[in-house]
């Protein structure tokens, strides 16, 4: 389980560092189709601990200050509190901080991506996280 975590995060990190590298002509508006909207992710302690270690790792990046520290002891006291069994808690504390610090890395290689939409969807996702809810939200 471990080892698929880790094998999708990579896929993500991957892409998102590969993103904007395409050696295309610029879009037109006639040249856009209409995309349907993305399914919200899933509900899960996985999903919920990579959409909060990623977004609080371009929260730092992008200039937001919070207390890391405390918003992950609420994010841990929210597990609990959601039937996480006690003796998985210090693997989900150690699991949060890998993938913190790899999105930390990847977001600093990568300053120019703090563009306002980003910006917003972090104020968003912040502004739940500081207000105890830790659901993945939209995907961005």
């Amino acid at each position: 389980m471990v080892l698929s975590r880790w094998r999708n995060l990579l896929v993500v990190l991957t892409a998102a560092a590969l993103c904007g590298c395409a050696q295309q002509p610029a879009a037109t508006t006639g040249s856009i189709a209409p995309v349907a909207p993305l399914a919200p992710p899933p509900n899960t302690t996985s999903t919920r601990l990579d959409h909060l270690a990623w977004n609080t790792a371009w929260a730092q990046t992008c200039g937001f200050y919070f207390d890391n520290a405390k918003l992950k002891a609420s994010y841990l006291n929210y597990e609990a509190s959601a039937g996480t069994p006690t003796d998985q808690m210090p693997k989900i504390g150690g699991l949060y901080d890998r993938t913190q610090s790899a999105a930390l890395k990847l977001a600093a290689a990568h300053l120019d991506q703090c563009t306002d939409q980003r910006l917003e969807h972090i104020r968003a996702s912040m502004g739940r996280y500081l207000s105890g809810d830790f659901s993945p939200g939209e995907v961005v």
